[in-house]
């Protein structure tokens, strides 16, 4: 079996939680929710907006990740994207802050920087 990519380091683009990636560990082919982390220039200068697309394989994020400021992966065994649209709508993600380690946002939310709002 390959080698699954190795967990980015806080402050990467990359906000893939570890239970996504023991997902993928089970099945390479598993399909999740990506969030991207998009400019918002109705928003203002150095705004973003979160954008998510489900039904997609990790790889898949990846890809459609290039331009985007970061993503995160939540794979369908972790939270759908039933589940996540919910959150969003229950817990707003600007009451979270990202925190030093931009490990301050829960599973429903993306991080634009350290210290700033999740989104």
């Amino acid at each position: 079996m390959p080698q699954l990519p190795p967990r980015l380091k806080c402050c990467d683009t990359n906000q893939t939680p570890k239970e996504s990636f023991d997902a993928l560990a089970k099945s390479r082919s598993q399909t999740g929710t990506a969030i991207f982390l998009v400019p918002a220039p109705e928003k203002g200068v150095e705004e973003y907006k979160a954008v998510l697309v489900p039904n997609l394989t990790y790889k898949e994020a990846l890809k459609r990740a290039t331009t985007c400021q970061a993503v995160k992966w939540i794979a369908d065994s972790v939270m759908t994207h039933d589940q996540l649209v919910e959150e969003r709508k229950a817990k707003a993600c600007s009451n979270y802050n990202c925190g030093r380690n931009w490990d301050g946002c829960p599973q429903h939310c993306i991080c634009p920087g350290p210290y700033f709002d999740c989104e």
